[in-house]
């Protein structure tokens, strides 16, 4: 008896394996040359820019309880505020996030009129400088506002606040209720 050859048809048969071995090779190249042009390109240049906090000339004039160096950083600001039993509002934000921003529009708004009574805390958890107290604050959301009494005693909210509760809080920590 003969045995009858059974035809493969070429769309079934497999590709040599050299080229399986190229082709992984070539996609692991192309993965590492996209990861790092990832992390190492220009910041877009087509994002609006971020509105800053402006407190008016009479408000910066207030009496803050001085910081121990020109460069002192925001754990140390908050040391500072803390040991001398003044309220604060302790904002943790990024430049990038539309609820902070809108956030931020808010506090403008508003704390002109705190500035005397209450320092404001401007924290950006994206700034290198700024991770441990991020970490150590366990700040998982934001915009997060923590409103610090004289006492030392803190309330935190998650998200952005309506302008009534804001001027509330500010009120409630400044003593003005």
């Amino acid at each position: 008896m003969s045995a009858k050859k059974k035809s493969v048809p070429t769309s079934q048969k497999q590709s040599p394996t050299w080229l399986r071995g190229l082709l992984i090779v070539g996609g692991v190249v192309v993965l590492l040359v996209l990861v790092y042009w990832f992390k190492n390109r220009p910041a877009a240049a087509s994002l609006p820019p971020v509105p800053t906090l402006a407190v008016p000339a009479e408000a910066a004039a207030v009496t803050m309880p001085p910081l121990p160096t020109a460069q002192a950083s925001i754990e140390t600001q908050l040391q500072a505020y803390l040991d001398a039993h003044q309220p604060m509002l302790v904002f943790f934000h990024s430049q990038t996030c539309e609820s902070c921003q809108l956030m931020s529009e808010r506090l403008e708004q508003v704390y002109p009129d705190f500035a005397d009574r209450v320092a404001l805390v401007d924290v950006d958890v994206y700034a290198p400088q700024n991770q441990n107290l991020v970490m150590r604050a366990q700040i998982r959301s934001i915009p997060t506002m923590v409103f610090v009494t004289p006492d030392g005693e803190g309330q935190s909210f998650i998200g952005p606040m309506e302008v009534t509760d804001l001027v509330e809080q500010l009120k409630r920590i400044s003593g003005m209720e």
